[in-house]
């Protein structure tokens, strides 16, 4: 594993530079990105073997989307209309890692979203629908 591509994901600039360093004299490629939009970024264009996350980033991306949806006016939300004709088609477009870290959301959560078997909150539609182009 000595040739591994290890991307690090977390808003700490100190604990990522310090934890860059130590990788760096184990693996021949490290990667870091300060949010979850970088690291998707960095995981699409370098395609990690690892990728170590800080879990309040995740979390980070969730509490955004609830505070956005609560002040966003009920009229401008995509219907659920909208989301099951034009939005969820599209998801199947979409690799889960992408909702996955588009929404905060765990991969599974996010396959079981994708391929139909649940259907997330509607304060994630507007995000499904940025993502969807809609």
């Amino acid at each position: 594993m000595e040739n591994a591509r290890i991307l690090v994901v977390d808003d700490d600039e100190n604990f990522t530079l310090f934890f860059t360093e130590i990788l760096k004299r184990h693996f021949s490629e490290v990667f870091c990105a300060r949010d979850g939009a970088e690291g998707l970024r960095l995981a699409v264009r370098h395609r990690p073997d690892v990728i170590l996350l800080d879990q309040q980033v995740a979390m980070k991306r969730h509490a955004m989307a609830k505070r956005e949806w609560i002040s966003m006016p009920k009229e401008s939300w995509p219907t659920e209309q909208t989301y099951v004709q034009e939005i969820q088609p599209r998801l199947l477009d979409f690799k889960i890692v992408k909702i996955a870290s588009t929404l905060g959301i765990s991969e599974p959560y996010a396959a079981e979203i994708r391929d139909g078997r649940s259907r997330p909150h509607p304060r994630h539609w507007k995000a499904f629908a940025e993502l969807a182009g809609v």
